[in-house]
């Protein structure tokens, strides 16, 4: 794994603040899934590919099906992974450049599962790469189209970069145009959605805003498991990625009670439609039990238990 080794030499450090690896049963058990998992993936691919849309059910209310929401989630954490590696390398924190070099290999292969998520829902996957031959620059998917290719090229430029676990001094130089530029990704990749007027609860100049909170929520968390299986996650660090956790967490929220209760409030028919079936719906129990319960007080919980878990751990500063 010279991909993810210290660039540099660090102090011993005391016990509480040396990264603590996760029990191998838990990692066997992560390898089964895994495996099972790309089993049933290679079983949809063939059915996709035999099959075409056919399961997709394009007609039921829910557009697009699960293809686009697991893109939209993946792209989001490659976006997010993105950044943390970005601002790790910024702020020249060279105890967390393994962490960072971590979340760039973290963004890379979200992102490629995102954009293999996103070419089988084309009709025509193939010709995919008309997108890039004939870009209509009005549009803000043809736009992406280029900013997929940009953010593609930095993320593997960055890999090789840093393959041997140095980072070169030009990274750490414009490592805040690569942050600038994870948020105007993860801000467009919003845009995308937000444009479209035929979904009243998509559109609004605040889905970008959104989908940056998320982005930096999920690629924030996933990095931070990434690390631990890998035993890169210091006690210090759990903790800090901890707190910024809790803070996106609460932003969500924040951000989705504005759109529940406005949208509502402001009862126009087809907003106001889209809002009580989501909450009352047929798949109520979708936004209640698997989003805030599963998604948000869950969490919340394991996060607050965890800092005092860690806390107590660590050693106590004198106040002198």
């Amino acid at each position: 794994m010279t991909a993810v080794a210290s660039p540099v030499a660090e102090p011993p450090q005391p016990a509480a603040e040396r990264a603590r690896r996760v029990p191998s049963s838990v990692i066997t058990v992560a390898w089964v899934l895994t495996g099972v998992c790309t089993i049933l993936g290679l079983a949809g691919l063939v059915w996709r590919f035999v099959g075409g849309h056919a399961a997709a059910n394009y007609g039921s209310y829910v557009p697009w099906g699960l293809w686009i929401a697991a893109y939209v989630a993946l792209v989001g954490a490659s976006a997010g992974a993105f950044a943390i590696g970005a601002l790790i390398f910024t702020q020249r924190r060279h105890e967390y450049y393994p962490i960072a070099i971590l979340s760039m290999l973290v963004a890379l292969g979200t992102f490629a599962a995102g954009m293999a998520n996103v070419w089988l829902d084309l009709g025509h996957p193939f010709r995919a790469y008309k997108l890039m031959l004939d870009t209509d620059f009005g549009s803000v998917m043809g736009l992406m189209a280029w900013l997929y290719t940009a953010y593609a090229i930095i993320l593997v430029v960055g890999l090789v970069a840093t393959r041997h676990g140095n980072v070169p001094k030009f990274l750490e130089r414009f490592a805040w145009v690569a942050f600038l530029f994870a948020i105007v990704f993860a801000g467009a990749e919003g845009a995308l959605f937000g444009v479209v007027g035929a979904q009243p609860l998509w559109e609004s100049g605040y889905t970008p805003v959104l989908f940056i909170v998320e982005a930096a929520l999920f690629g924030l968390a996933l990095v931070a498991a990434t690390a631990a299986v890998f035993g890169m996650l210091t006690n210090n660090a759990a903790r800090r990625f901890g707190l910024v956790l809790l803070a996106l967490l609460g932003v969500l929220l924040a951000l989705e009670w504005a759109e529940f209760s406005t949208g509502l409030s402001a009862s126009v028919p087809a907003k106001e439609d889209a809002l009580k079936t989501i909450l009352t719906g047929d798949y109520w129990w979708v936004f209640w039990i698997l989003h805030l319960g599963l998604g948000v007080v869950l969490p919340v919980a394991l996060l607050l238990w965890g800092r005092s878990k860690v806390g107590s751990a660590l050693p106590v500063r004198s106040s002198r």
